[in-house]
């Protein structure tokens, strides 16, 4: 047995139907309980929907609710990320402190002055030797033409490091507008 469509059931509700295509929508609602049930229920939401309270909107509500929305959608807060100003302080960091050993260890290879005060020997003779003894394994990586190479290096990574923070703020400045 074939069923009748929820389509047709909603014309029949809605009283669209006439003629022979009517007489043989009841007559199957005679025989077919499952069709019937399904009339019922159509019949009920019909029913909830006719008593279903409407509202009129005025004729501009589309575009304030869309000026609200275009307010709203452009004042969130990015999320910081902290990832790329951690990576230049370490950067920074790690050439401050290649810069001063490679200091000490050229300054520990050359002899001290006369002139200098005892003290200042001293102290400076402490830090150098702790210094020396720390970087013994790293003393061919600060000759003349290594610190150059190093220096050289360093500088690159500086200038591509300036690049990418500058290009940062550029895009991030395009974003805003």
């Amino acid at each position: 047995m074939r069923h009748i469509s929820d389509e047709i059931l909603n014309k029949y509700i809605d009283n669209e139907l006439e003629g022979e295509g009517l007489s043989e929508l009841n007559e199957h609602l005679k025989i077919c309980s499952s069709c019937l049930a399904r009339l019922k229920a159509l019949r009920i939401v019909d029913q909830q929907f006719r008593m279903m309270e409407t509202f009129h909107v005025s004729g501009d509500f589309t575009q304030n609710l869309m000026k609200k929305i275009e307010k709203i959608s452009f004042h969130y807060a990015p999320k910081k990320s902290y990832f790329f100003r951690f990576v230049v302080a370490l950067f920074l960091v790690l050439t401050a402190a290649i810069l001063i050993a490679a200091i000490l260890a050229v300054k520990a290879s050359v002899p001290a002055v006369p002139s200098e005060p005892a003290w200042y020997k001293t102290a400076f003779d402490a830090a150098s030797s702790k210094f020396s003894d720390i970087l013994s394994s790293y003393k061919d990586l600060f000759s003349s033409r290594s610190l150059s190479i190093v220096g050289s290096g360093l500088a690159f990574i500086i200038l591509v490091s300036i690049y990418i923070v500058y290009e940062s703020f550029k895009e991030a400045k395009g974003r805003l507008r």
